[in-house]
């Protein structure tokens, strides 16, 4: 059908049709935000969003009542000690802020916006919006907001580096994203007593230029994505060789991000791609997010626009990212 133009624009017709499939656009492109622990907001709290997590119980609290005790069976006559484990959940709160990202747009098409316009517009705010949300919830977790104001903390202390050349001690040019790097990543949080997500997998992000490093790494002496998958049938194995989706590789499932940058590590340019775990990292919820659109027309007021010729579509959300606990997060370092 023709792209048909109305003769007055509505702008709450407009607004709302935008929101509408702007936000839609955006559930489906979030990589990060899949991932979080959504913070409860409490009623007549403010805009402060809480988490209660419970600390992961050393094994050396039972292994220690064992051998202290004598491995004695428990008894009801009083109450014992040994063996007790204290509940007492770590309280971490995250202020809400508002952040968002506009488009400059002719006032001549906000007049009479056609679809074809919304449409775009919609899928630019969505697009934009993903990299704005996706850029904070990483750099809660890399470090990278620390000189964000407010600041959002150090980041997570966990982290490895990319062993393809031989040493995980100081990253060197050669070590580039492998399939072995992944199963020990994934191993680290295990050893934390980390928990998977929901689908029993750890969460892997990374860039495409080190998913392009995996996928195209070959060994005959570790674990490469080739081995992985050459010998298994159907969608879970060789077609991904041919598709070159990752998928899962030893209890992490990779996801692809471009929304990373590159950083200085032991002189090498390196990507700091990152492995969550459940109670990783947290953030709003979809629901308190309150994802809007603002069609904002030129003033008469508008000095930075004396002609009235540019108005705006703002996309606009709120959130609190926060990274909840070093040990359910991990940056792992590979060279560029």
């Amino acid at each position: 059908m023709a792209d048909l133009k109305r003769n007055v624009s509505s702008s709450a017709l407009d607004t709302t049709y935008i929101k509408q499939k702007a936000v839609k656009a955006l559930e489906k492109k979030l990589v990060m935000a899949d991932f979080i622990t959504p913070g409860e907001m409490p009623a007549n709290s403010g805009s402060t969003l809480k988490w209660q997590l419970d600390v992961n119980t050393s094994g050396a609290t039972a292994t220690n009542a064992l051998t202290n005790d004598a491995g004695t069976p428990i008894t009801f006559a009083t109450r014992a000690s040994f063996n007790e484990d204290t509940y007492a959940p770590t309280a971490v709160s995250a202020q809400l802020h508002v952040y968002g990202t506009f488009v400059p747009v002719r006032l001549s098409d906000l007049k009479q916006m056609p679809k074809g316009t919304m449409d775009r517009l919609a899928d630019r705010a969505a697009y934009r919006g993903k990299l704005t949300l996706d850029t904070l919830l990483r750099a809660a977790v890399d470090g990278t907001g620390t000189g964000f104001a407010p600041s959002m903390g150090a980041g997570t202390t966990t982290t490895r580096k990319s062993i393809k050349a031989g040493n995980n001690a100081t990253l060197v040019a050669g070590d580039q994203l492998t399939a072995e790097d992944v199963a020990l990543a994934v191993g680290d949080l295990m050893a934390n007593d980390a928990e998977p997500f929901s689908n029993g997998m750890f969460a892997v992000i990374v860039h495409s230029v080190p998913r392009t490093h995996l996928v195209t790494d070959v060994s005959t002496s570790r674990l490469t994505w080739e081995q992985i998958n050459k010998y298994v049938s159907g969608f879970s194995g060789q077609e991904k060789l041919l598709n070159g989706v990752v998928g899962g590789i030893a209890g992490g499932m990779v996801f692809l991000s471009n929304n990373i940058t590159t950083a200085t590590v032991d002189t090498i340019s390196a990507y700091a791609n990152l492995v969550l775990a459940q109670d990783g990292l947290g953030a709003a919820s979809q629901g308190d997010m309150n994802p809007d659109v603002f069609i904002n027309k030129p003033s008469s007021n508008s000095t930075d626009n004396p002609y009235r010729i540019f108005g705006t579509v703002s996309f606009v959300f709120q959130t609190a990212p926060k990274l909840l606990d070093v040990l359910r997060a991990e940056i792992l370092y590979s060279a560029a």
